[in-house]
């Protein structure tokens, strides 16, 4: 097997296909199955940074991340007066195996016990691992629709998912790091609905989307401290850099608005989410 810098160079096929059936007159059924594969970003094994007063460490070790994901829907056309649309419901399926996720604890050296180090703190932060198989199941909803209202063109979109991420067999170590009580995966809505209105008269076309998002019921302990006789990282975090370990205002159900093109969003996440999450780099 060839080798660069002592890492293998993997190759994983992936298989993809899918069916549409029209079942009936404006009325189609349709099925999919996929593989999935992820490999590590460069970002993820080697790079060591810093955001604000926490850290982010690298992970040489980090494998690679598989799975699968299938579908099955229904989409129904329909016309009520000058009204016409489609109304498409499915459900969906996911799992995969040694899921990449960032996580917050006490990285030393690998050559150094925790007695042999000055200053602890400087080790603790967020590395991206292997947190096992989870699974990602659930059902959406849309309806779309374009006619006129009061003569103006129109175009309307609802649409609803629910969905039920969870951890299928997390160890310990894991389940210390997350906020809650339930294996939920960490910074996922398990409800979530979109409404989008659009009106259009000549050249000129104004609309505004609403979004809203349920409450998230797991985040990274540390910024709750809803564990400190099992994870004491909450507090250390917090005399550290000086960021209260109370941080999850923005876990609760959020809101968002656009109108003419503005973003107004009523609560927002903190940094150290959206940070996190490009360094995935999918």
């Amino acid at each position: 097997m060839n080798r660069v810098d002592d890492y293998a160079l993997e190759k994983k096929p992936v298989m993809r296909a899918g069916l549409n059936y029209e079942l009936h007159k404006a009325t189609f059924l349709r099925a999919s199955f996929g593989q999935g594969y992820r490999y590590p970003s460069i970002a993820e094994r080697f790079v060591s940074t810093t955001f604000g007063a926490s850290r982010v460490f690298p992970n040489p070790g980090l494998q690679s991340e598989t799975g699968w994901s299938s579908e099955i829907g229904i989409k129904q056309g329909f016309k009520v007066g000058s009204w016409m649309g489609v109304i498409d419901i499915a459900g969906f399926w996911m799992e995969y195996n040694k899921m990449m996720e960032f996580n917050f604890g006490l990285f030393l050296p690998a050559d150094s016990t925790l007695a042999q180090v000055s200053n602890p703190s400087e080790y603790l932060g967020f590395k991206s691992i292997n947190v096992g198989s989870t699974r990602i199941n659930g059902l959406d909803i849309s309806i779309m629709a374009q006619g006129k209202i009061l003569g103006v063109e129109s175009r309307s979109m609802i649409g609803y998912t629910s969905m039920n991420p969870i951890l299928l067999r997390p160890d310990s170590a894991i389940l210390v790091n997350v906020s809650g009580n339930s294996k939920t995966l960490k910074y996922r809505y398990r409800h979530s609905v979109k409404f989008d209105l659009e009106h259009t008269y000549k050249r000129f076309s104004i609309g505004n989307t609403v979004l809203y998002n349920s409450f998230m019921q797991n985040i990274d302990e540390v910024f709750q401290n809803s564990k400190p006789n099992e994870n004491p990282f909450g507090v250390v975090f917090q005399l550290g850099t000086g960021i209260p370990s109370t941080v999850d205002e923005f876990r609760k159900s959020i809101i968002r608005v656009l109108l003419f093109g503005i973003s107004v969003c009523l609560v927002n996440y903190p940094k150290i989410v959206s940070f996190l999450s490009s360094l995935k780099m999918y």
